[in-house]
Order: C-alpha cells, then structure tokens, then sequence
C-alpha cells in the first residue's frame, strides 16, 4: 500500500465529488492544516484511512484496489482552445513544457533565453482559458497531474503529430546512437493475424511503460527526464507508386 498513491486518489475523488477540505477535516476532528499534511502522503493509519473512506462513501477496500489503478488525464479542449493553438504554435509549446512537462518557468526562461516580460503572454492567455491560475510571477497555480493523453484525431493533435514526429525522425536520423537518440527503419513480410498480434503487443508495451511514467510523476521521483519516442505502423512497402512514375 503505497500512501503517496493512496492519497493521490483520495485528492482525486474529493475534487470529482467537489468535497472541501474543511469538510473531510471536520469529519476526522482535525484541523484543515493536519489534513493537508496527512494528505502529503506521508503515512495513514489504518482507522484514519478508514475513516476518510466513510467520508467518502466507500469500502476501505475498494478505496485501496482503486488506488492501485493508473488514471490517465486525457485533455480534451474545447474548439475555440483548439483552434487558437493551431493558429498561436508558440503559445501551445509553451503551454506544453510548462503544463503538461511541467517546467519550471526558471528552467524555460533559462533554456530559450527569454525574459519574464516574453512569457508573461502566455501566462494570461492561459489563464484566460482557466487552464492555469496566474496571480503573479511568483504564484502560478498549475494542473497537479502532469501526465498526457492526447486521444482526439483533431486539428491540434494532427499539427503536433505532423511538425513534432518530423522534428524528432529528423533528429534522430542525424544524430542516431548518440546523447540516448536511437531510430530504426524496419520492413518485413508477415501474414495479417502476425502483424495484428505485432501491432497489439506494441500497444500493450506502450501502455505498460506510460502507466510506469504516471506513477514515476506521482510519486514524486528526482531522476524524471522527458521521453519522446514516435512509431507508426503501415501495412504496405516503403516505396509507392510516386517513386517510380516521378
């Protein structure tokens, strides 16, 4: 039982319910601030945590087996979001590194030689759109989960998969087995129900590996790097008809 992943559902539940922590805290005859630290996840008593599962109406069992379960967060925006950030790039990559890879502003600053006055931009466009909560330089309120889906086969997801994967083929190309990049280019012959099964465990790896990268995130590991990697699948030769008739 791990108290880091318990109390990470326990936030989850309370904010799907629209629970306070006034609330939980009057339930458990504590005081608002001792139950933001027991929520730290530090540690739980087996009757505290009993108790919070009472408050929010479930078994402590099922409270526990559900902690055990990754959730992904899978952001759907709404069309005029979308569309602005196909239109604005700079904005939506700013909003990736410091939302969804959650960059310190420092860090970014720092990394693209920028000044404040350059990002401060970005900071009230997103708040605009209640994705962040800016107040000032120094409180910034960000989304506390920092892991990604991107299921919609919409405009924004299109731009990103088209600029990004060429970015990342391209550099891979140049710089392959060198500073961790590595790419391959792989055709083989194999009958449909191969290359179905092929496909499928590709997608399970995948799935494995993303769920270990959400609990990494939520358990507060230092050794965090950012990890990209592209694969697609075709079930046709690399050369195409183009090839030969140009």
């Amino acid at each position: 039982m791990d108290p880091i992943v318990i109390s990470l559902k326990i936030k989850k539940i309370m904010k799907a319910k629209k629970l306070k922590y006034s609330d939980l805290a009057s339930h458990l005859e504590m005081s608002e601030s001792g139950v933001k630290k027991l929520l730290s996840g530090k540690d739980f008593s087996m009757n505290k945590l009993s108790l919070i599962a009472d408050f929010l109406e479930l078994g402590l069992v099922e409270l526990i087996e559900s902690s055990k379960e990754q959730e992904f967060v899978e952001h759907k925006l709404n069309g005029e979001i979308e569309a602005f950030f196909v239109n604005n790039w700079d904005h939506f990559c700013f909003y990736w590194l410091f939302v969804a890879e959650v960059t310190p502003l420092e860090t970014i600053l720092s990394d693209y030689g920028l000044e404040f006055k350059d990002v401060e931009k970005y900071l009230l466009k997103l708040d605009s759109f209640d994705l962040i909560e800016y107040h000032s330089k120094e409180k910034i309120v960000i989304n506390e989960d920092n892991s990604f889906t991107w299921g919609a086969d919409g405009p924004l997801v299109k731009k990103m998969l088209t600029t990004w994967s060429h970015s990342l083929m391209n550099d891979c190309v140049e710089n392959n087995k060198t500073n961790g990049r590595r790419m391959g280019l792989f055709s083989v012959r194999m009958g449909r129900k191969t290359m179905e099964e092929f496909t499928a465990e590709m997608g399970k790896l995948v799935q494995e590996f993303t769920e270990k990268g959400v609990y990494d995130c939520h358990t507060g590991k230092q050794d965090l790097v950012n990890f990209a990697f592209t694969y697609a699948f075709r079930p046709q030769s690399f050369p195409e008809k183009v090839d030969f008739l140009s």
